[in-house]
């Protein structure tokens, strides 16, 4: 519930502001001090929802569209699907990935931080249809996402008012399938 409650308090304010231990308390009708009961520190309540995140990011990602055969279309989907899932939830996308983090994670909380890479690879190799080396993987993966995550950045904190939500991901999906192109091809051709 602890967990769930700061979700969505955190979902509703679009970040942590106001998110504290006495907020997270006086919604559950308790005192702030039973939170130390289960969690040592707001850091490590923060640490959890991001690990539960995580996995829900990794669900999203992960989820089969009927219809969609081919590897490489899979691999744009899933990532529309991430795009729609941090746009939906700003809240939970600053959590995740532009709030400091204090402390350290549990270790099933470190292990949820290293699902949706996995997934995210896997979906990127069966594009490829298995011809890229580990080293190509990885730097596609992070070229990839690195793209996306400053794109949703960018629209999250509101720096491109001008452009509407259907816009933005039409554009950032088609930039999206371009570096994918670009950096699957032999380097020395790209170079």
């Amino acid at each position: 519930m602890i967990i769930e409650t700061t979700l969505q308090m955190i979902d509703k304010n679009e970040g942590i502001k106001g998110v504290t231990l006495r907020a997270i308390a006086q919604k559950l009708g308790c005192a702030h001090t039973n939170l130390y009961n289960y969690f040592g520190s707001l850091e490590e309540i923060y640490w959890e929802c991001v690990g539960l995140l995580l996995l829900k990011m990794t669900e999203e990602m992960s989820r089969e569209d009927p219809g969609v055969s081919d590897p490489e279309e899979k691999l744009y989907m899933s990532l529309s699907r991430l795009m729609d899932f941090s746009i939906d939830h700003p809240g939970w996308h600053r959590l995740i990935w532009l709030e400091p983090s204090a402390g350290s994670p549990s270790p099933e909380v470190a292990q949820n931080l290293q699902q949706p890479m996995l997934v995210f690879g896997r979906l990127v190799f069966a594009a490829s249809k298995g011809t890229l080396s580990d080293d190509k993987l990885n730097q596609l993966c992070s070229i990839l996402l690195c793209y996306l995550y400053g794109e949703i950045n960018i629209w999250i904190t509101r720096r491109n008012s001008a452009e509407d939500r259907a816009s933005m991901k039409t554009k950032t999906l088609a930039n999206l399938q371009l570096l994918y192109r670009l950096v699957s091809e032999d380097s020395s051709k790209v170079m």
